[in-house]
Formats: C-alpha cells, structure tokens, sequence
C-alpha cells in the first residue's frame, strides 16, 4: 500500500466521522469540525486543521499545494474524476484544486443533487487504489 493510499484512506475515515462540509460554505472546515475532501487530506497526512482551513482559503490552498503528499493526493483524485482540470490563470497548469472544489460544491447534471459524504468518501477510495496499484513497483525476482 502507498503512503498516498494510506493518507486518502485516512481521509475517508475523517470524513465519515467529522463530516463532509457544505459545499457553499466559502472555507476549507466548518466551525463545526466538518471538512472539505481537501481539508480532510491535509488533516490526515499531518494530523492537525489549521486556523487558514477554517478563515483564510489562499493560505489553506497554499499549504495544501506546499505539501508533497497532500499534493500528491489531491492529484491523485482530480485523476480520477470524469472531468479534466482547468488550467491555473498564472501558471498554466491543471488547477487540481479547483477541479477539486467544483466537483464537490457543483451539482451532478444528471441527478441535480451535490456529491454526499458516501460519494465523496467513493472517489476518495478510487484514487487511493489508483495510487496503490499504478504507483507500485514489485522487486525483481532472482532466478533460482
């Protein structure tokens, strides 16, 4: 199992105990304790929320763009979705995030309904065995 695996699995877990946040609420974590996917990642690869989760959403998307395995998960899910990312307005790149952030807060066209926490906890799993099983490298087997 990926460290990757481990950390969106750990999410899942977080999820289906604190929460999923609304989806219009304009921060990363309620003041209640429920969290975004994006929020509920960066709590299981550190094991804290910080204060800019739950009041300052530039410096919460900086840390979660600062963190490798944090980054490395949210590409991970934006892989796996059945949308392709915008490119960032400054960079050019996939915005991972904001691909992120759309999927949960944007209503599914077919259903008109936002994505619940079984949904998102769903797609969390799809990238974690995504991550496991095309990240993994097996040793060599030596001839006998």
């Amino acid at each position: 199992m990926s460290t990757t695996g481990t950390t969106l699995r750990t999410a899942c877990h977080l999820l289906n105990y604190y929460g999923l946040a609304d989806p219009n609420h304009p921060h990363y974590a309620m003041p209640d304790g429920r969290l975004t996917p994006l929020a509920a990642l960066y709590r299981a690869a550190t094991g804290n929320t910080p204060t800019p989760f739950h009041d300052d959403p530039d410096t919460a998307k900086h840390l979660l763009l600062t963190h490798p395995l944090v980054h490395d998960s949210i590409r991970w899910i934006s892989a796996v979705l059945p949308t392709q990312p915008r490119p960032d307005a400054e960079t050019g790149l996939p915005d991972h995030i904001d691909h992120i952030d759309h999927w949960a807060a944007d209503p599914d066209p077919h259903t008109g309904r936002h994505p619940n926490t079984s949904d998102v906890i769903g797609l969390l799993l799809r990238a974690a065995n995504a991550a496991d099983n095309l990240t993994h490298t097996t040793a060599p087997r030596h001839a006998a």
